[in-house]
């Protein structure tokens, strides 16, 4: 199970961390076990993004009912955390590491030139939904900067220029799928 470990003193939250995956997730919702407290919050909503690729508003509801929480509680630890996502995902995201390193290797005008080729501007997803842009803090990869981040593969090394190329490699890629 990725994410926050669920520890509770009497043994539940290591039984259901143990189960990991939708067996986890399903197993809080019927109420098999009680995970009604707010401990439970964050790993379920891990869960939620993780089965539907963002938290929707459906599924804060189902939480809401099977949890006995409500509804704004859910949203508001929710948004208080970067990495829920309450719209479904683009088919590719890109994230432009706007780093120290990067940014003075020029990682500024990297994700300019992605918004001005995309028309969108940072965490924003386009019109089609093919493509989302995020600016990211730092990714890790500080001696191949500028980087870019694909569908979670890294790419350094970024010129605006190399902008294109990328952007013309996933349209050739979707087009070569069934």
């Amino acid at each position: 199970m990725r994410g926050v470990p669920l520890t509770r003193a009497d043994g539940v939250g290591a039984r259901l961390a143990a189960l990991g995956g939708r067996e986890w997730y399903m197993m809080a919702l019927t109420n098999n076990d009680p995970v009604r407290d707010r401990e439970s919050l964050i790993p379920l909503l891990q869960q939620m993004q993780d089965r539907d690729g963002y938290v929707s508003p459906e599924a804060v509801r189902e939480l809401s009912q099977k949890a006995g929480i409500s509804e704004s509680e859910i949203f508001g630890v929710a948004t208080f955390y970067d990495h829920f996502r309450f719209e479904p995902p683009a088919d590719h995201t890109i994230r432009v590491c706007q780093g120290t390193a990067c940014h003075v290797q020029g990682a500024a005008m990297v994700l300019h030139d992605f918004e001005e080729r995309l028309k969108i501007n940072a965490g924003s997803t386009s019109e089609d939904g093919r493509y989302g842009l995020e600016r990211v803090a730092c990714v890790g990869c500080c001696a191949l900067g500028p980087v870019i981040v694909v569908d979670g593969e890294v790419r350094g090394h970024m010129k605006p220029k190399t902008v294109r190329t990328v952007l013309t490699q996933l349209e050739k890629e979707a087009k070569s799928r069934p």
